[in-house]
This record gives C-alpha cells, structure tokens and sequence, in this order.
C-alpha cells in the first residue's frame, strides 16, 4: 500500500528564534491512501462553495466558519481515512539544545564517554539539568555565540556557566561530569564549537528530520510505502528542506533504553518532495484548516467547543504531536530515569554494571588526560 504525505508550516520567522509573538514553530502532514484526493475532490470542492471561498485556510476562515463545515470536514478525513501528524518546536529551545549538543557530543569531548551520550536515557539524564540552567538570556547570549562562531565569548559564557553547574547542580556525580566537559571545552573551544551556523539549523529544517521519522512511524505496517510528499511552496529554505530530506529519506533510527542507537537503511519513502502553492492543492489545505484548530486549543489556550471541538477531538483521536521543548525533555528524562529504576536487575548484573562503570571512568579519564 502506497501513501501520500501532504506537510504545512506555521510559525516561520526564518533564522529569528526569539521572536515573542511566534515562539512556536509548527510542520503538520495528512497522510492518505495512494490517489484517494480524487474520491473527494467535488466533496471538497462542494464545501468550499458553501463557504464562499476559493481556498480552505484556517486563519482566514477562522472559528465561526470552520464550526460550520466541521462536519463535512470529518465526513471527508473519515472518507480519506487521513491520520495526522504534528510536530511543535519551541524555536529558543533550539539554542539551549544546540549548546547541550556542543557540550556533551562524545566525538569531539572526550569528558563524556560514547555511551552517555548515544544512549537515549543517559543523554536525556545529561541534557536536561544542562537545559535547567537555561533562561532567555542565556540563549540568546549562546545563539549570538554560536551565529558569529565567537570562540573568546564562547569561552567566557562557559565560564559562567561553570559557577551554574557548581551553584545549582546538587547531585556530586554529574557535577563532576559536567565540571569536566565545561573545562575541556574552555581549553578547546575551536573543538567544541566546530560548526558553522547556516540554514539548517532553523526551525524549519530541526522539525524536518522529526517529522520524516514520524510519518514512518505511523506507517500501518513495513510494507507500506510512501510515494509522494507534497510540501507547501518554500521560498526561502525550499533548497535546505530538499537537501535534508534526500540526506534522511532512506535512514530509520531506533533509540534504546541503554546503548547505541539502531540505525537501518530503508526504502520506505520512495517519491520525491515535492512544492507546491497550496491553492492547487487539496491536501494542502485539509492539513492547513487541521493545524490551525489544533493551535488555538494548544498555543492560544482556547476552548473549541461545539461542531469545531468535535472536529479537534477527530483530528487528535487520528493524530500524533511531536514537541520539541524544555517540558518535553524534562517529561522524557524523568520517564528514562523511573524506566532504568524499574528494570529488575539482579546482584550479578549491578556487581557487573558496577565493574563496567569503573571501566568507562578509567577510559575517560585517559581520554581526558591524553587530550
């Protein structure tokens, strides 16, 4: 079974994290059956006459008429059996994962062995007290940072941060973690922040590799492929969004509790990206009306009741979200903990654990000495 993939934006403001009337950055797909838009298309184009209007888009038709075509809308994602799928990115978060990445990237900090960092639950354990530290300020210091690849005011950023790590991180271990990749970042700062800001670190292109593995994901079984993705028309990051989907269409990874993560080659995606304006497309404006409503329940905090509040619950009932934020790492970090805790180990396998431990803490200190 072949499907088809039609992806929106909402939130862009380009390379401008900190913009406080759009701190959310949103990328939303409808997933339908191979060539089934047809069998709605004079539904849609039926609905779109009763509204008086040449295109659906939530923001211009907003809650009143949507309310009214909320059920000719259900009718027609039922006939589609469309699922959904979105992603939310809070965009200054970026900055602050951006910094936990530089600092604790096991390839280029020798404090942090491999497996701190590759494991899905060490890592979420070590970035989410880095990412506590965090405040607006600090992110955009970090960002302007990082932007200008300033490795001086790179290096006295990490001096403050420093004193943070010994002020408020009460547990003796990670301090000692921490403590040792700032110092080794202050003494090589070149190393640390060995990268060059471009185009692909804006919102648009982070929520880009969310969302590919997330259509794979909700993909009803391995069999299934994906022969077209439609994106809404891209002026300024269209060539990024290409480059990036060709570099991440044909890979899958798999993260573990503890250990390196999976990563396999596949053919699950087999169409290209394609942009287009959404006025010539139907599929464009079903995900457009279908972000929109999610939004105003989840950023403008609004109860949608009624016809309207009925097509949310469809949409959610039929969707996954994706955030990309501080609470999301905090609720993740905390469930990697209790998850590790509630494993029934045995005295064999903690003696063992415990030998391996001072392994890897002789190994990094060799790393350490030896850089």
């Amino acid at each position: 079974m072949n499907y088809h993939i039609f992806i929106d934006e909402s939130g862009n403001t380009g390379h401008n994290l900190f913009d406080k009337n759009q701190p959310y950055f949103w990328v939303s797909a409808i997933m339908v059956k191979e060539n089934c838009m047809e069998s709605v298309k004079n539904d849609i184009a039926l609905l779109k006459s009763s509204l008086n209007t040449n295109e659906l888009h939530g923001n211009e038709l907003g809650l009143r008429f949507i309310n009214q075509a909320s059920g000719e809308l259900i009718n027609i994602f039922k006939q589609l059996n469309a699922k959904f799928l979105f992603v939310r990115i809070n965009k200054p978060h970026i900055a602050t994962m951006k910094f936990v990445d530089c600092l604790i990237d096991s390839e280029n900090n020798p404090a942090i062995p491999p497996l701190y960092y590759y494991s899905k639950s060490t890592r979420y354990m070590l970035a989410q007290p880095i990412a506590a530290l965090f405040n607006e300020d600090s992110q955009k210091e970090f960002w302007n940072i990082y932007k200008r690849n300033d490795t001086q005011a790179f290096k006295t950023f990490l001096c403050e941060f420093k004193v943070a790590v010994n002020s408020y991180i009460p547990d003796p271990r990670l301090r000692e973690i921490l403590n040792d990749a700032v110092e080794f970042a202050i003494n090589h700062p070149t190393d640390i922040l060995d990268v060059s800001y471009d185009n692909y670190e804006s919102p648009n292109l982070v929520s880009m590799s969310l969302l590919l593995q997330g259509v794979k994901d909700i993909l009803p079984n391995k069999y299934c492929k994906i022969s077209k993705i439609i994106h809404d028309e891209q002026n300024q990051f269209a060539k990024y969004l290409k480059e990036m989907f060709n570099m991440l269409r044909g890979i899958s990874i798999k993260y573990k509790l503890v250990g390196n993560p999976d990563v396999t080659v596949d053919d699950v995606i087999t169409g290209e990206i394609e942009f287009e304006e959404s006025t010539n497309s139907d599929g464009l404006q079903l995900i457009d009306v279908a972000m929109w409503i999610l939004k105003q329940e989840v950023d403008k905090k609004k109860k949608i009741e009624s016809e309207a509040g009925l097509l949310l619950e469809f949409i959610k009932k039929n969707g996954f979200i994706s955030q990309f934020s501080f609470e999301t790492l905090t609720y993740e970090a905390h469930r990697a903990y209790e998850n590790l805790m509630s494993q029934p180990f045995t005295e064999d396998q903690l003696e063992l654990a415990k030998e391996r431990v001072k392994q890897l803490e002789s190994q990094r200190k060799h790393n350490l000495s030896s850089s």
